[in-house]
């Protein structure tokens, strides 16, 4: 059995228009419901053995607030930058490649990927991941090579909103 979980970065500021968009911080509400998501990981007992993070400064962000949270090993926080601007396609292959050793993957990236992805790994329908979002999906797999398109299972959908 292999979970995937797929986070969306918490709420990011556009304070300043003039920054970058991999350079956006998390405003206040982002940073907040970063841990406040944690702590649900953690209540749910949904928790990772690994992180890997978007390169952009809001998706990192926001993986470092929810590994404190869960107290994962900074070892097992990665950044990588080929989730920043990634295609369906090449997510899939990405998720292909994953180490078996691990059956328990947390990918923090960026809308509108991660919705068009959990809908097609799962066969479900969101509409929209919102910010700090997380789609838990199980596949009955050993090897992440296995994952294919309508081969997962949406096990939930959390979302701040959902609990205020």
């Amino acid at each position: 059995m292999k979970q995937l979980f797929l986070f969306r970065h918490a709420k990011s500021s556009w304070d300043d228009p003039t920054i970058n968009d991999i350079d956006r911080s998390l405003n206040k509400r982002g940073k907040s419901d970063a841990i406040f998501m944690g702590n649900v990981l953690r209540q749910l007992g949904f928790i990772p053995e690994l992180i890997i993070s978007s390169n952009a400064k809001r998706a990192f962000s926001t993986a470092k607030r929810i590994a404190s949270v869960i107290d994962l090993q900074t070892e097992r926080l990665i950044k990588d930058a080929e989730l920043y601007d990634a295609s369906i396609e090449s997510l899939l292959i990405y998720i292909k490649s994953l180490n078996d050793s691990f059956d328990k993957i947390m990918l923090v990236g960026h809308n509108p990927v991660l919705t068009i992805l959990t809908n097609k790994l799962t066969n479900n329908s969101i509409i929209n991941m919102p910010t700090c979002s997380l789609a838990l999906i199980e596949f009955d797999i050993n090897k992440w090579n296995d994952v294919e398109f309508n081969s997962g299972k949406l096990l939930t959908f959390e979302y701040p909103k959902k609990y205020h």
